[in-house]
């Protein structure tokens, strides 16, 4: 996963999940510690784990105190894929590749 901060605001406070509606076991989230100054890009692999079928989302939190949840893998069976995240001002954009 890349996540590129375009915004005017740090992000801190980064979980990547799983949303399932199914069975779903194994580590459902993951954090990134460390904060992404503005303007700056970041590789990220998180090490998630289920079984079953669901979608995976990024939650941050920006320096100004706004929380953002944003479904970055809109399904997958295996965790495979990647998804490239650009966070500006006023929006999230997503381009992802998830099988």
């Amino acid at each position: 996963m890349v996540i590129h901060n375009q915004s005017d605001h740090a992000v801190k406070a980064i979980e990547i999940g799983v949303d399932s509606s199914g069975q779903t076991k194994g580590t459902p989230s993951a954090t990134y510690n460390r904060t992404i100054q503005k303007k700056t890009k970041v590789k990220f692999t998180p090490q998630l784990r289920m079984t079953g079928e669901g979608s995976i989302y990024l939650k941050y939190t920006d320096s100004k105190g706004n929380t953002v949840k944003k479904t970055i893998c809109s399904y997958t069976e295996t965790l495979s894929g990647h998804s490239k995240v650009t966070i500006k001002n006023n929006e999230v954009t997503v381009v992802e590749d998830c099988t």
